[in-house]
């Protein structure tokens, strides 16, 4: 059996921001986000997951033709929706084939439509090692077909349908999730991450918590939503078109919008907003999670999904809360894993026991029942080649033992390297495969990279990734997570040990390492420990600034090309910039955090002035 399935659907006049295409052929799993591909960060503006559903037809050498059926979003108007499908297989696949199942009457023979929370809790159910547990996801509000903020179901794999009735159900977009973009926006960003980054700097200013809590309401089962009140307001700020690195967001520049958040703001730093800010999304949502579990006192598993569930400090809340006894985060909960969650739970009911039981059982991996995030595209060594040669190159090809043993001392002596191996990540964070790794003894490694490749808030920071069984000597928190979606408590060993990979709160974003999950990172960080005896390496994405993590050989060989790293691994080939390149020395700066705050400030305030000379300006012409 073959599932493919696709979020967005093809056509919709609704504007995501996460596409992306999963196929699942028997046991494969393929699963990727055409942002990555597209290189356009959250890529919302494609007409479909084309790059990425084409890309999995070659991963798996399967053709359109061989799908038995197609997972797509559920929307408000289905008629139109068919007709809309019946005109993509026409145009992308190039045949009438599916013509007599796009209608109303047929559709369910090959078209499986699934609602969007159905489909977020299906990957928070179906890739978790829990037998039965409670599934909460929780976003910005869904889509058109599935409007609401909230939604809590029990997830039992027992069953046929392993998604019961919905148990709460908040409709809108007025939900935590929201509250916290508002707030990001009321500080003058736009990606949610960079609050939790900044909150680290703050204190939590008792005047407004109690503003942002007048701000919230509970409903009848005493869940908390969000009153939400705006102000239409948008200034383009032309500098940030940029054509190599394109993201609509920027270039509409409403931040700090005219909200009911914002308008809470105006006397305090941006550290104190953020760190304020972020208590109350704490307390609201274990509020929340408390309701639900005086609803299910007997079951002691939680399952979470939802782009609010990108979060680590939220995540680690949750974990230390104890509220659930054992608590699942999925490696991609955004919407970005929809067309995943959509194929397996098509997967599960078109099974019969025997395949789910081994689909869901055996061949995730042997590490305790967890899916592997390496789902995505892979390219051959020959393919690599071919591209190294063409571009005159030198390189050196390895075996995969002595590979990775020459990586771990590329590191041990310094160097910044980045890593394109075997298949992509699925989700947000890169696993060792689409990395930039380096040695966190070295104190002042976040500057470096930042200034050779990443560009981004200097108060943003990098992750540690630790063997499995190592986890323990850096942090106290009874709990592993090998996709990076949990910030740690950190012991003083790791304060020692790994300075640079822990936040300024004393937490670090942890990956546990295993064999069985990720044999390659594994094998760098074993042979690094050998050298070093340190079973850590640092890590973070690769990608240059206001794009997508790279996914094709030639994306990771023009960031190399422009110095980023100082190594390059592609498959089995390792290249030396030293080698390739004059490389001029630079020295690099390592700023004071005291004076990165007060630059942080002045660019707050500026952004405050904009709004506010613009709003002075749309009261005169009234």
């Amino acid at each position: 059996m073959i599932i493919a399935s696709l979020y967005d659907s093809p056509f919709s006049s609704f504007v995501t921001h996460d596409r992306s295409a999963s196929i699942i052929s028997d046991t494969k799993i393929y699963a990727y986000e055409e942002a990555k591909l597209s290189t356009v960060k959250e890529d919302g503006y494609a007409i479909s997951a084309e790059r990425s559903i084409l890309a999995g037809f070659k991963e798996l050498n399967i053709t359109p033709n061989d799908i038995d059926y197609w997972v797509f979003p559920k929307v408000k108007n289905i008629k139109e929706q068919l007709n809309t499908l019946n005109l993509y297989f026409k145009n992308i696949f190039g045949t009438n084939k599916f013509e007599k199942y796009c209608n109303l009457k047929n559709y369910n023979k090959k078209i499986i439509l699934f609602d969007h929370h159905e489909s977020h809790m299906a990957l928070a159910g179906l890739t978790s090692p829990f037998q039965k547990c409670i599934t909460l996801s929780m976003d910005g509000g869904g889509d058109y077909g599935d409007h609401n903020h909230l939604v809590v179901k029990v997830f039992d794999r027992k069953k046929s349908y392993p998604l019961g009735k919905r148990v709460f159900e908040l409709k809108g977009p007025n939900g935590i999730a929201n509250f916290h973009g508002w707030l990001t926006e009321a500080i003058g960003y736009l990606e949610d991450g960079k609050t939790s980054g900044l909150a680290s700097y703050g204190k939590v200013q008792k005047k407004l918590y109690n503003n942002f809590n007048k701000l919230f309401e509970k409903n009848k089962d005493g869940i908390n939503f969000f009153l939400r009140k705006r102000i239409p307001l948008n200034i383009y700020n032309f500098n940030k078109i940029k054509l190599d690195s394109h993201e609509r967001k920027k270039f509409i520049f409403h931040q700090p919008g005219i909200t009911n958040v914002s308008e809470l703001v105006d006397t305090y730093l941006p550290e104190d907003i953020a760190r304020t800010g972020s208590q109350i999304i704490e307390d609201k949502l274990l509020e929340t999670i408390i309701q639900i579990k005086k609803k299910f006192p007997s079951i002691d598993n939680l399952s979470l999904v939802g782009g609010l569930f990108n979060n680590v400090k939220l995540n680690q809340a949750i974990v230390e809360s104890n509220i659930f006894k054992k608590v699942y985060f999925t490696m991609n909960p955004g919407d970005g894993g929809l067309s995943l969650g959509g194929a397996l739970l098509a997967k599960h009911i078109k099974s019969n026991k025997n395949e789910k039981n081994f689909f869901y059982r055996k061949n995730f991996s042997s590490n305790k029942n967890i899916l592997s995030p390496y789902l995505g595209p892979s390219f051959n060594n020959s393919e690599i080649e071919e591209l190294l040669v063409g571009g005159n190159l030198e390189f050196k090809k390895y075996n995969f033992k002595d590979l990775t043993k020459a990586i771990a001392k590329y590191i041990s002596n310094g160097k910044i390297i980045g890593t394109f191996w075997g298949r992509g990540e699925y989700g947000p964070r890169s696993l060792g495969n689409r990395s930039i790794i380096a040695d966190p003894r070295i104190k002042n490694i976040k500057a470096i990279i930042n200034q050779k490749l990443k560009k981004r808030d200097w108060f943003m920071p990098f992750a540690p990734a630790i063997i499995n069984n190592y986890v323990k000597d850096y942090s106290n928190m009874n709990f592993k997570c090998p996709y990076m979606q949990v910030s740690f408590p950190c012991n003083n060993k790791a304060k020692k040990e790994i300075a640079s990979s822990v936040h300024v709160d004393g937490t670090a974003r942890i990956q546990s390492v295993s064999k069985e999950v990720s044999p390659f990172f594994y094998s760098i960080i074993e042979n690094f420990r050998k050298l070093t005896k340190l079973p850590v390496v640092l890590n973070t994405s690769f990608n240059r600034h206001g794009i997508s993590t790279i996914s094709t050989p030639r994306q990771a060989l023009e960031h190399f090309l422009m110095g980023t790293c100082d190594i390059l691994v592609l498959e089995n080939f390792i290249l030396d910039l030293s080698k390739i390149r004059i490389i001029r020395k630079k020295k690099i700066k390592l700023e004071k955090q005291k004076r990165l705050l007060k630059n942080t400030h002045k660019n707050y305030l500026r952004k405050k002035e904009i709004k506010k000379n613009y709003f002075l300006k749309i009261k005169r012409l009234k």
